[in-house]
């Protein structure tokens, strides 16, 4: 995952033959992704436990 320009969260490469991804993990990995990079910046612990568990459960 990388955050571009603007906000906007973009995933990975497709492989050949990956299935297509539901539209709401999508939207959880896009939110995860947005507040990872939130977290990164100014987070606390308490923070960082939670996106890493957000993480785990996605």
């Amino acid at each position: 995952m990388e955050l571009v320009t603007g906000g906007r969260v973009v995933l990975g490469e497709r492989q050949p033959g990956d299935p297509e991804l539901p539209p709401d993990l999508l939207d959880a990995l896009r939110e995860w992704a947005a507040f990872a990079v939130s977290v990164t910046r100014s987070g606390g612990p308490q923070e960082l436990e939670v996106l890493q568990r957000r993480g785990r459960q996605l």
